[in-house]
């Protein structure tokens, strides 16, 4: 074989490998997408008060919903499903509309909806908690927005006086435990928001906190406000939601480190500086990029690291640290190392992948945040650390995700 043949061989086998390299390469990040999609889709219940003194409230949910639809499509490609349960008073008619994804089904169902009712000052609040789990909860996020004005009866959950205040203030007349509702909602993980539009529900809501844990409350002062601000609340939901399936690194108790935690940060003069190798993933430009083995820089280092870790996170513990690179200063940083003792997790082949993942999910937070800034005036901005990977040259066992600390960043 003449040597032109053989070199033509050997360039087209590398095609070849190339090009399964990158088919491989989109095939994963597709997936990554798909999960990322998938982990988007939420369930809105729209909890409502549905007396006469909330009609301005229903008419904004009414009028601003398809702003809700529209900004969870544009920023999560998926479309919400949206319930609604209205509630007025003890024996009054209770408004239901299961989960549908067909905005103008909700809108038309809203139509019939009117803010009448209400005997007393107090609302049958507890009706409406009682159908929550009979609703279709579907997607993997779940969130209800209860918009109210008035607390339930019984006099633990208010501070109202008066005749008209309560007549059911020695207690539920039909016997219900809030402990039961609120634990039957709180097993189908669903996000409780409230939007209170006076402070007679606030003994109400911090009696529901202490059983179910966090309940976030939204102000609203302008029903014209109304659904921006349960849009970003929806996407902080998902957001969540997709950073909690993504964090899908688990380690069990067995095959954990046996570090002991030591929060006090050490006396930097009395440790050795150990000289490192440093990689960089180099930041993608385009859509592009991401679907190619992203560029790697390399360089050396010096650092200086606490024996102990100051925290435990599922993925990593945490060092107190001094990193210098290419012969600069000294400069306060955290270092990040796998909790698993499992060898196959401990090399430098997964740090790289891992930091190369990371470095793909700034590029796209990067992205978002860019659609942020075009959908709200004051948005919360996702925000990834910049890091590279250190490997101690005299223990090649030793390796690291390096991060500065956030007084440095």
């Amino acid at each position: 074989m003449r040597t032109e043949e053989g070199m033509a061989i050997v360039k087209e086998d590398m095609k070849k490998e190339r090009e399964y390299e990158v088919n491989q390469r989109k095939y994963e990040i597709d997936e990554v997408l798909k999960l990322t999609k998938a982990q988007s889709a939420i369930d809105v219940c729209f909890l409502v008060d549905c007396t006469g003194s909330m009609s301005t409230y229903i008419d904004a949910t009414k009028t601003q919903i398809r702003q809700l639809t529209d900004t969870i499509i544009k920023l999560h490609a998926t479309k919400p499903h949206l319930a609604f349960v209205g509630y007025r008073d003890i024996d009054e008619n209770i408004e239901k509309l299961d989960f549908t994804d067909d905005v103008n089904i909700f809108k038309m169902y809203l139509d019939q909806v009117n803010a009448t009712g209400g005997d007393d000052t107090c609302e049958d609040v507890f009706s409406a908690l009682e159908i929550i789990p009979q609703l279709s909860w579907s997607n993997p996020n779940h969130i209800i927005i209860h918009i109210c004005d008035a607390p339930y009866h019984e006099k633990s959950y208010h501070k109202l006086q008066g005749p008209d205040a309560d007549k059911y203030a020695k207690g539920d007349p039909k016997n219900r435990e809030l402990s039961k509702l609120l634990l039957d909602i709180k097993r189908l993980k669903i996000t409780y928001c409230t939007i209170q539009l006076n402070e007679s529900t606030k003994m109400m809501f911090d009696e529901f906190a202490f059983i179910y844990g966090t309940i976030s409350e939204m102000h609203v002062k302008d029903p014209a406000a109304l659904m921006k601000n349960i849009c970003i609340t929806t996407s902080s939901c998902i957001l969540s939601g997709i950073e909690s399936t993504m964090s899908s690194f688990r380690t069990s108790d067995k095959t954990i480190k046996p570090y002991i935690m030591l929060n006090e940060e050490p006396y930097w003069d009395d440790f050795e500086a150990h000289t490192v190798h440093t990689i960089e993933i180099m930041y993608p430009n385009t859509m592009n990029d991401i679907f190619q083995p992203l560029f790697v820089g390399k360089g050396s280092g010096q650092i200086k690291i606490a024996p102990h870790p100051f925290t435990k996170g599922s993925l990593r513990f945490a060092f107190y640290g001094q990193f210098s690179s290419d012969g600069c200063d000294l400069v306060d940083v955290v270092f990040k190392e796998f909790i698993s003792s499992d060898p196959r997790v401990n090399n430098l082949k997964v740090y790289q992948e891992h930091l190369e993942i990371q470095v793909i999910a700034q590029f796209l937070a990067d992205k978002f945040n860019t659609e942020l800034t075009t959908t709200f005036r004051t948005p919360t901005y996702i925000i990834y650390a910049d890091a590279d990977i250190v490997q101690q040259q005299n223990d090649t066992t030793k390796i690291y995700q390096v991060e500065r600390r956030f007084h440095q960043a």
